[in-house]
This record gives C-alpha cells, structure tokens and sequence, in this order.
C-alpha cells in the first residue's frame, strides 16, 4: 500500500507522508529508514532552535554569495519544503545581521511548498560576501487558520507562482519614454520599437508583431492604459 501511494501521488504527498506515519514507529525501521521518514515528515522535525524558549529555528545559506549591488538577491538556504505537520512558518531575519547591515526581506513559507527555501537578502553597503553555512534567517512556524482554500497546492512553485505576471514600470514615462528598436526571435523574424523597462515581469509586444506561428489565449488581466484597459492575451506556451 505504501509503495502504491508513493508511485500514485510521490514521496512528499501529504497524503504518503501521513500513511508512512500512521503505519510505522522509528523502532521498526533502519537509522537509514528512519533518516528517510524524518526527511519526508519535514524540515522543521530537523532543524534545531538555538534556545530551549527560541520561537523559531536556524535557517543557514547554502551557497557562498556576494552582493555586488543594492538589489534584492536570492540565495539558497540549506533546507527545503514541506516544514511538516501541515505548518506553515515566517521567514525572518536575525536582528543580529541587520545590524552588520545585512537585510532579510520578510517571507511566508507555505504548508504546501516543496522546494528549496531561499532567503531574500539586500544590502545598502555593497559589496558583502556572506559564506556558506551562515545562519542570517529563521522561520517562524505557525498553523494557518486558513477556512477557504483551493485545491491546487503550490508544490515547487514560488515568488508569485500561483498567481497571474504582474507588469508593474519602474518608470515614470510621462516625463520620459525610452524606447529601443528589438528583433522578436522567431522562424520569420521581425522588429518592433518598444518600451524600455527592466521592472517588468513579462515582454509586452502589439499583436501586429506577434508571430502568427504562436498560438494565443485571453488574458486573465487587461492592460489598463490612459485610454483605458485594453483586450490583452498571453502566450499559450
């Protein structure tokens, strides 16, 4: 039964996760086995709080980084999801690191996610190296209290991924409207003058340069402009 919900629904599924521990103790099974189960429980049943009163547990990076810049970076922590037990948790930064001018963006861990974690991290000081291994976070655990929720469940998917692209200008264009003249990479090939903006999650093209070969759907936003919203479709791939 075990090895058919692991095929029908994957090792982490809540559903596999709750029958492996309803089925078996850690007395039953290898240290190998019971490493295993423990994985599958969660991160949090893993990870350890400095102080016996600590309201949440270490979050250390993965990766040795260098913030060259003042951007948000994102860097691997050395934990992934699910956090175990049906929690979700707050993502914070230690006080202690932003006093050495190193800045956690706050973030929310969901029940369902089952990737790698990654922290948020800018700096107003740059360049700031910071090694593999340091603990500049920590999650907050919590049960939502949630009454009303879909079924879709988030998965690996992060940072807006259950959610439509935003187009959000990091420009003011009524004081200036850079442009630059792009080709649009496709079997017959053409060229369009567009807008220039780097804050943007998507490409924006009129439909006249669009290839007829991509197939498009509406869109489930519109484009509001001065002239107001406008038919808008996206991509079908």
């Amino acid at each position: 039964e075990t090895k058919q919900a692991v095929s029908q629904y994957g090792l982490s599924s809540p559903f596999t996760r709750s029958l492996i521990e309803h089925l078996f103790t850690a007395n039953l099974l290898t240290p190998h086995d019971t490493k295993q189960i423990i994985q599958i429980a969660g991160c949090l049943d893993h990870c350890a709080a400095a102080t016996a009163g600590s309201a949440g547990v270490d979050l250390a990076t993965a990766v040795n980084t260098t913030l060259v810049t003042s951007a948000v970076a994102l860097i691997d922590s050395d934990q992934r999801g699910p956090l175990g037990h049906g929690l979700s948790a707050l993502l914070i930064g230690h006080s202690s690191v932003s006093r050495q001018g190193i800045f956690v963006v706050p973030g929310l861990i969901d029940a369902d996610y089952t990737g790698i974690i990654k922290i948020m991290v800018y700096t107003l000081t740059p360049p700031i190296t910071i090694p593999q291994g340091s603990k500049i976070a920590q999650l907050i655990p919590f049960q939502s209290m949630v009454p009303r929720s879909l079924t879709k469940h988030r998965g690996t998917g992060s940072f807006g991924s259950t959610g439509s692209p935003e187009v959000l200008l990091a420009i003011d264009i009524a004081r200036g409207k850079p442009e630059e003249k792009v080709i649009v990479m496709h079997p017959l090939g053409s060229s369009v003058t567009m807008l220039i903006d780097t804050g943007a999650d998507v490409t924006i093209l009129p439909t006249a340069n669009w290839p007829s070969a991509w197939p498009l759907v509406p869109a489930a936003m519109s484009v509001v402009g001065v002239e107001g919203p406008q038919r808008t479709m996206i991509s079908q791939t």
